[in-house]
């Protein structure tokens, strides 16, 4: 029999747990382990955001380094074939598992071990520009051998100049180029180095994180060159290659990269909901952190980085310009200004924005979505003075706008509609409606310079309802389904088919009877 989580599930503290079969507070805890009753298995095949407990939205703890805790060469990892570095078991590493010898080739030539992303040796770490990765390890001095160790990124995706130098004798940063060093000090003489960058570019070939010897001085150049000497060696262990600018707990991998749960928070009272749970959506909205003209957007109106948005990235102001006509951007869903979302006439898709008012400013912002795909009647009215909603007009059945407050003055905007064309479009437009609420979309007058708004984190999706942020660059991004599961004899050693309980506090955001489901149970037929 299986036990199946479905929908927005949340957790919640239970007067008297006792009188529970299976008792997961995942609001409590923050983690999957039951009470009471068998752990769940958790797996989601995609990186996915959520609201962290400071409000801020971020990437699920992630891991893209394979093999992160066994680097051996060939197997997850790889080294320069002329000089390179091997690698053999030596002692424990910081979490009581096999740390691992790293020694210098006597040859002339780049002494590195990288991991690559892949099962083989090849580098298959898939890397997005304009995305910030941030690499880490555990290295140990072996004692009269080696200080200084450099850490840096796959020149394919990072460019050829970053690195960061690392003194483990001291714990001391050293030289760095191109990101962000960081180093924690851990019992026994290990250290945590870290590396966080910018992807230059988008590739699906490159390794991740290398760490390379540097002729043990705190080199001023990347991956430098010379004769090596086996008796130069270092311990490390506990690899790890994640999305964002955080280092966080160490998540091993062997075969599949890691990707963990979401412990969802309010992003106003930090209040924990519990374990979020959607099903896959894919955000088709290029660009959609980057409010840039002719890049991913398009529309009259002016951007300028300005400010920080709900992720900790850097927010857009937007402003009306002094000409007669519509005061809007739309993204485009190209990597320029043309109108090529593909949708198809009689399906439902939702766009939404983070906006923030610049004081003494505007309050009244509109959303809608290209007139040729929707019609020239479908928009929203917003205030983001007060969070409420205005007059709107021609949105999918059973749907309402929605405003979503997310702390510091930022709303989430959201509106949903039916296609009533297959064509390519624009998909969220922003509109400026000179500061009221009307009746009329995207109405035309003379703007005024003075009139601001920031904007951020755009997202058009198929469905009725907005669904956790998913960052996108230069193509779509799909977020798989989270599925979170007991089955098989785990469930059966605990569940009494006579009796028992099952408890959740739960919500569902979709007006699809056929997904509306807290839970479900089933042995597999037809009949149960």
């Amino acid at each position: 029999m299986d036990f199946s989580l479905s929908s927005s599930l949340v957790g919640s503290a239970v007067s008297n747990p006792d009188k529970l079969a299976l008792d997961l507070q995942f609001a409590a805890d923050k983690t999957l382990t039951a009470r009471k009753g068998p752990t769940p298995a958790f797996t989601r095949g995609s990186r996915a955001t959520f609201v962290d407990s400071d409000g801020l939205v971020r990437y699920a703890p992630n891991n893209s380094s394979l093999y992160s805790g066994q680097l051996v060469i060939g197997t997850g990892w790889n080294s320069d074939t002329i000089a390179g570095i091997t690698s053999t078991v030596d002692g424990a590493g910081p979490d009581g598992n096999n740390a691992y010898q790293i020694t210098e080739i006597a040859n002339t030539g780049v002494h590195a071990i990288f991991n690559t992303g892949g099962t083989g040796g090849t580098g298959a770490t898939s890397i997005v520009s304009g995305t910030t990765y941030t690499g880490s390890i555990f290295i140990k001095k072996v004692a009269g051998s080696v200080d200084w160790i450099q850490l840096s990124f796959a020149g394919a995706g990072f460019g050829s100049i970053q690195y960061a130098n690392f003194n483990l004798s001291t714990g001391a940063i050293g030289n760095s180029v191109g990101g962000t060093a960081g180093i924690e000090a851990h019992a026994n003489g290990w250290y945590r180095v870290s590396w966080t960058a910018v992807a230059t570019a988008t590739t699906t070939t490159a390794s991740n994180l290398i760490t390379l010897f540097t002729n043990n001085t705190n080199s001023s150049v990347r991956a430098v060159s010379y004769a090596g000497n086996t008796a130069n060696k270092a311990l490390a262990a506990m690899c790890q290659f994640e999305i964002g600018s955080t280092v966080n707990t160490y998540n091993p991998t062997t075969t599949a990269a890691f990707q963990g749960p979401r412990f969802d928070h309010d992003p106003v009272t930090l209040a924990c909901k519990g374990l979020l749970i959607e099903e896959s959506r894919t955000n088709v909205a290029l660009y959609s952190g980057a409010i840039v003209n002719n890049i991913g957007w398009g529309g009259t109106i002016t951007s300028s980085v300005s400010g920080t948005g709900p992720d900790g990235s850097s927010s857009y102001q937007l402003s009306e310009t002094a000409i007669l006509g519509l005061q809007s951007i739309a993204n485009t869903g190209s990597t320029g200004s043309a109108q090529s979302t593909s949708i198809v006439s009689g399906t439902t898709y939702t766009g939404s924005i983070f906006v923030k008012k610049v004081a003494g400013n505007i309050d009244w912002i509109q959303i809608t979505f290209g007139g040729a795909g929707f019609g020239a009647v479908q928009y929203a009215n917003f205030n983001i003075g007060n969070g409420t909603v205005g007059n709107s007009a021609g949105l999918a059945s059973g749907t309402v706008p929605r405003i979503e407050a997310y702390g510091d003055g930022w709303y989430r905007l959201s509106m949903a509609a039916t296609a009533t064309a297959t064509i390519a479009t624009n998909n969220v437009i922003i509109g400026f409606i000179q500061n009221t609420n009307g009746t009329t979309r995207l109405p035309s007058y003379v703007g005024s310079t003075a009139n601001k708004v920031l904007a951020a984190m755009g997202q058009f999706e198929t469905g009725s309802f907005p669904t956790s942020y998913i960052p996108t660059t230069t193509s779509s991004v799909i977020r798989s389904a989270d599925v979170c599961s007991i089955s098989g004899s785990a469930f059966s050693g605990f569940y009494n088919t006579p009796e028992g309980t099952l408890f959740a506090i739960a919500s569902t955001l979709s007006t699809n009877l056929s997904i509306r489901r807290i839970f479900s149970m089933t042995d597999g037929t037809s009949a149960n």
